[in-house]
């Protein structure tokens, strides 16, 4: 059976799996390497990186070292900044979430103007975004820079610089780093002047879906992979998690419930970026996926159970949300009256406030522990409808949800989401591995074994079904309507706490 050597380059681990080209994972491993977060930095080396996937390709060769396979297929942690100096590597990447540069920010926000860069890469600029990290790097690491200097983006960029020896980052990628214009799918040329760079400091673009080059020899003498198998660039983490979660292709949703969770979908449009919508480039790069953060999602549950139900305040145990699940069943729908915000650590999505807060609106006499609770879970499922609202392509009667993380264990808040946002949802069996999925079918693409972006038939393991209740549909609507007044009527409430509250 054909297979593929799978790599996505996480944030504390890269994870390299061997596959079947029918989505069977034959066997998985991982290797950790360290971050250095010291002084409010946020840097790792990409030697590090070459190291840790050295030993996992060793470790698979080994188990498997008669199971041939037809490339390698890479993903990983975008908007990475990797300098390259002279053909060698110039100190460590700067990682996505590394916010040191908030001046180079404000300059290029000043230089250029918020909405317009905004309307330019079809999401909003923030001390993260790569050019401010090079303006950064200029200021601050002169030493860094040549007349040949290359910046890489992404750390499956490097790595596939150090197997093939090309330059190349994919659409995905490039539209998180804050320089490539979104409807034109080229680097900007402005926000490449302000930053003091050109196009050939920076990797080519590429398909993800396509087949990038060869393992050289000297790559192959350290790897121990057959010089010559082709390599897939493939796409950032974000794009290759949702196309294995089932949602590479519109009408279909992934929805994740962990302590923070999000909305992903495929679609032909942009949203506007001042929803907190994040707009990156499909593996179709004239294609669009929209991924809508929440701060919390499982967040609220954890709060609500600490603080409304531990007696002593310890951590949160599976015993704990056992109780909290049976206590939310016992209150009726509506939760007699109660409406929950939760937005407990300001909102990134459906609108971006950091002053924005938890709440209980609605509470009366007879409100008891169990409506709280359950109003924990509708409110959480009212949020995550309007987010799917703010990125809808198709007829609402279309949704299919595609649910993973710890909260879709939950029967009850699967049911309340199905019905709230009149979605047919399926849990994932194991969402963990929908990244490795989704590396499967871009590089099944590029093989010629499948012709698009939905999953193949079998290849997502399915464990349960909901579907919505009509009923109980109609009465959530006119809850819904009720739900989209509330932060409205208390965004200027909750800027002035968050002014008041510095006693």
């Amino acid at each position: 059976m054909q297979s593929v050597l799978s790599v996505d380059l996480g944030t504390t681990a890269v994870k390299v799996s061997l596959v079947r080209r029918d989505g069977n994972i034959l066997f998985t491993t991982a290797e950790n390497y360290p971050s250095d977060l010291s002084g409010g930095r946020v840097e790792q080396d990409p030697e590090d990186w070459w190291r840790a996937l050295k030993t996992a390709i060793t470790e698979i060769m080994m188990k498997y070292h008669a199971v041939s396979f037809e490339a390698v297929v890479l993903s990983g942690q975008m908007q990475d900044l990797i300098c390259i100096s002279d053909g060698k590597l110039s100190g460590r990447a700067i990682l996505y979430s590394d916010t040191r540069a908030a001046e180079q920010w404000n300059y290029i926000s000043n230089k250029m103007g918020a909405e317009a860069f905004a309307a330019a890469v079809m999401n909003s600029g923030d001390s993260s975004i790569i050019p401010a990290k090079i303006l950064w790097l200029k200021k601050y690491s002169p030493e860094l820079f040549s007349s040949s200097v290359l910046f890489l983006l992404g750390a499956h960029d490097y790595i596939c610089w150090k197997l093939t020896g090309l330059a190349v980052t994919d659409y995905t990628n490039a539209s998180a780093t804050g320089m490539l214009n979104f409807s034109l799918n080229k680097w900007d040329s402005d926000i490449l002047s302000i930053a003091g760079v050109t196009e050939e400091n920076l990797p080519v673009l590429t398909r993800a879906d396509r087949i990038t080059g060869e393992v050289t020899p000297s790559a192959a003498a350290e790897t121990g992979l057959p010089a010559g198998l082709p390599v897939v660039h493939g796409a950032g983490d974000a794009a290759s998690s949702t196309i294995g979660a089932g949602a590479g292709v519109e009408g279909i949703y992934s929805g994740y419930l962990g302590t923070s969770g999000w909305i992903a979908a495929s679609s032909g449009r942009p949203a506007k970026p001042e929803t907190g919508i994040f707009n990156l480039k499909h593996p179709d790069p004239e294609k669009v996926l929209n991924i809508g953060p929440m701060l919390l999602t499982g967040g609220n549950i954890e709060w609500a159970v600490k603080t409304l139900l531990s007696e002593t305040g310890e951590d949160v145990s599976e015993a704990l949300f056992d109780s909290f699940s049976s206590a939310s069943e016992t209150s009726p729908p509506g939760c007699g009256g109660i409406f929950y915000m939760p937005h407990l650590a300001g909102e990134r999505a459906p609108f971006r406030d950091p002053d924005a807060r938890g709440a209980f609106i609605g509470l009366s006499k007879s409100s008891t522990r169990e409506d709280m609770f359950r109003a924990v879970l509708e409110g959480v499922s009212y949020s995550l409808r309007s987010i799917i609202e703010m990125i809808e392509t198709k007829s609402p009667e279309s949704r299919i949800i595609h649910l993973s993380g710890g909260g879709a264990e939950n029967r009850l808040w699967a049911e309340i989401l199905s019905s709230v946002t009149g979605a047919e949802i399926y849990t994932m069996a194991d969402a963990r591995e929908s990244g490795v999925l989704g590396n499967v079918i871009i590089a099944g693409n590029a093989l010629g074994w499948i012709d698009g972006f939905s999953a193949p038939a079998g290849f997502i393991a399915v464990e349960r079904r909901y579907e919505p209740d009509e009923k109980l549909s109609a009465f959530y609507n006119d809850g819904y309507r009720i739900y989209k007044k509330l932060y409205p009527a208390l965004k200027n409430t909750f800027r002035d706490i968050s002014s008041w509250n510095k006693y």
